[in-house]
Parts: structure tokens; C-alpha cells; sequence
């Protein structure tokens, strides 16, 4: 082979090694409330600019050629419904209907382990999960003694991860922890204190 065709099969080599790397990402709205006001987003609820801040609902399903990766896994009709919100589909029939069914999802990311973004747990058998360690603590530490500090989570939510540890499907992440090749957490805390962002390669 001469050196040009050498570099050429390099070149071409290191293209695929990229493009593993990169993913096409969906976002799935699978729930809503138009409903919704600025008071119900915040702690005070003494605000005299209170007006209407309606919210959508969303899990964010990540494809390559080698990895299916979900980010959040939302929540069920009748925890969504009991909460006052409109039910638009379910998140695991809908990334299926991507082509992606819930046996098929290699890793789920959890960002955070409030109601809305943490249910499903148990509906991907192949799975491993994703979690700050902050974020399971809190959820199950002494500050769930106060009703306001617990009403953003869901008992049977936090029940299914502690299930998930015990059979060893949960890895804890870090401050920067790369889940597979072009997708990484980054721990930011503050929404929760356990709360991650995810950097997608696309």
C-alpha cells in the first residue's frame, strides 16, 4: 500500500471511530399543563406578579450505532394524572414507537430523582441507571421528614431505585463521569442536591 492509501484507510478509520460517537437525540414530550402558574414553580408563594407558566414534560432518548440511551424516564398516567397534569403518551411506548423498545435501552440516565423525571425504573430490564449518589441520599435521608422537602418525589419511585442497588443495575456518578463514548454527566447540584446535566455528542 503506498502511503497515500495508508493515510487515506486512516483517515476513513478514524471517521467511523467519530462517528460513534455521535448520536441522534429525541426529545419525547409525553406530558403537559397548560394550567400551570408561576406561584406552583417556585417556593414563595406570595409572588403579586403570579401568572399563567405552562409546563411540558419531557424524556430525551439518545441513538447511536452502538448505544440507546435514555435520559429521565418520566413518569406513569396515574402518578401524572393525580398530580393534576395532562397525560399525553407514555414514555416507554413512545421511545419504543422510536424504534427503540424498553428491553433495547442499555443505560438510563437519571438527572435528578424528583417524581416527573424518575418513574418507570422497573420497565427497563437491561438497563443500568445512572444516579448521583447526592440525589438517592436525599431522597431517602431525614429531610423527606418535611412535607414540602418530600413532595417533589415519589415514595414507589425512590423504592424501585433502592430495588435497582440491591440487584447492582445502578452505577454512581461523579462530578464528570462519561456514561458511554459521547455522552457525559456533569454534577451541578442546586435544583436538587444530586442534580446532573448531560452533554450529548450529536
Amino acid at each position: 500500500r503506498s502511503a497515500r492509501e495508508s493515510a487515506h484507510g486512516a483517515a476513513a478509520v478514524a471517521r467511523r471511530q467519530t462517528l460513534s460517537w455521535l448520536f441522534e437525540l429525541y426529545a419525547v414530550r409525553y406530558a403537559t399543563n397548560p394550567r400551570r402558574r408561576t406561584v406552583s414553580n417556585f417556593l414563595s408563594n406570595a409572588d403579586v406578579h403570579d401568572g399563567p407558566m405552562p409546563m411540558d414534560y419531557f424524556v430525551w432518548l439518545a441513538v447511536s450505532g452502538e448505544h440507546a440511551v435514555l435520559i429521565d424516564s418520566g413518569m406513569d398516567e396515574a402518578t401524572c394524572r393525580a398530580r393534576g397534569h395532562t397525560f399525553l403518551c407514555d414514555p416507554v411506548v413512545a421511545v419504543g414507537r422510536l424504534g427503540v423498545p424498553s428491553e433495547s435501552i442499555q443505560h438510563v440516565i437519571v438527572t435528578h430523582m424528583h417524581w416527573d423525571h424518575a418513574g418507570n425504573l422497573d420497565k427497563f430490564p437491561n438497563a443500568q441507571f445512572h444516579i448521583h449518589p447526592q440525589d438517592l441520599g436525599h431522597a431517602c435521608g431525614p429531610h423527606m421528614r418535611h412535607a414540602a422537602l418530600r413532595r417533589p418525589y415519589h415514595v414507589e419511585h425512590v423504592c424501585n431505585a433502592i430495588r435497582l442497588l440491591y440487584r447492582e443495575k445502578v452505577s454512581f456518578t461523579g462530578e464528570k463521569t462519561e456514561v458511554v463514548p459521547g455522552i457525559t454527566t456533569h454534577h451541578v447540584g442546586g435544583h436538587t442536591p444530586g442534580m446532573q446535566v448531560v452533554s450529548v455528542h450529536t
